[in-house]
């Protein structure tokens, strides 16, 4: 006789579809690939571009704000903390900005009472925003953008008048506030919180769908979700733990997406399904990872370094 495993996990009728990238670094000090290719944001300097499109940001302590209006992207840093300054650094490619807190190299000495707040401003025409953030509170109003995708740990995020896509936000040791959203289709939003609090203001006839689980918080919204059975493992598969997005078994690595990606990106009139799907990468490293969530990994090669960030899927 097979064993099986059921899934239960709280879900809300309002699917998801989760997307994260962020650059690998190592304990000691702030590091990221290709350094050598970004430019400082100098002291009392505002960049500004019209040919901006999207951007991504890593911000280790301090505030964002996010703001849109007039047809350029702006950003401007100040220091709150600190004698010595620490400007953030940016590299601009393919019509997107990549920000990082502080120089490649910078130790975690040098940053110990750093704290900064960046203020982003973004043109009425704009597609994607990615935040990855530790210690930070995240604060973005009046905005309309396709793809918003948070990883915060730490702090707490607040988003108000927001008209949207799909928005991916993870949190831990923060609370997560979502109010006065709109949309003009049916839209995707999900969110995992552990240690915070999550609120959602969202009206059933505005076509969402939003899949939540949050682990020592609350969650609050104009809905009241249910538990829906999202999946079944079988032959022998039986669930280790839940790790942020990330479900272990005993086997593999499993993650909520879309089960049918290939035919509905594919053709246009096949809609995306949603439902829980093997990660490939992970899978095939099962064996040499010792313990990894949304933010961090350890691998058993190295019990000695951690790193941030997973991959983009």
């Amino acid at each position: 006789m097979k064993n099986f495993s059921k899934l239960i996990i709280p879900f809300v009728v309002l699917a998801l579809s989760s997307c994260t990238t962020t650059n690998i670094a190592v304990l000691g000090s702030y590091n990221y690939n290709e350094s050598s290719r970004y430019v400082e944001l100098t002291e009392n300097y505002d960049f500004s571009s019209k040919e901006i499109s999207s951007f991504s940001i890593d911000y280790i302590s301090g505030y964002i704000n996010i703001t849109q209006e007039g047809d350029e992207f702006k950003m401007y840093e100040k220091q709150l903390d600190s004698k010595k300054f620490f400007p953030c650094y940016y590299l601009v490619e393919n019509n997107s900005v990549d920000i990082k807190f502080v120089k490649n190299g910078t130790t975690n000495e040098e940053m110990k009472y750093l704290q900064k707040e960046i203020y982003i401003t973004i043109p009425t025409s704009f597609s994607s925003i990615d935040i990855d953030v530790v210690s930070t509170s995240i604060n973005a109003a009046n905005i309309e953008i396709e793809n918003l995708n948070i990883d915060s740990v730490g702090g707490d995020t607040t988003i108000s008048k927001i008209k949207f896509n799909n928005i991916n936000l993870n949190s831990v040791g923060g609370s997560l506030t979502i109010k006065e959203v709109t949309s003009t289709s049916t839209c995707y939003l999900n969110m995992d919180t552990t240690g915070g609090n999550l609120e959602v203001g969202i009206k059933e006839e505005l076509g969402y769908k939003v899949s939540f689980d949050t682990v020592g918080g609350t969650f609050s919204s104009d809905y009241i979700g249910k538990g829906k059975e999202l999946y079944t493992f079988s032959d022998g598969e039986t669930l280790v733990g839940i790790y942020g997005s990330y479900i272990k078994t005993n086997k593999a690595y499993y993650v909520y997406g879309v089960t049918n990606k290939n035919e509905c990106e594919k053709y246009a009139d096949i809609e995306c399904e949603y439902g829980i799907v093997k990660d490939k990468t992970l899978s095939d490293a099962y064996d040499e990872i010792y313990y990894m969530n949304n933010y961090y990994l350890i691998m058993k090669s190295d019990y000695n370094k951690l790193y941030t960030g997973v991959y983009k899927r």
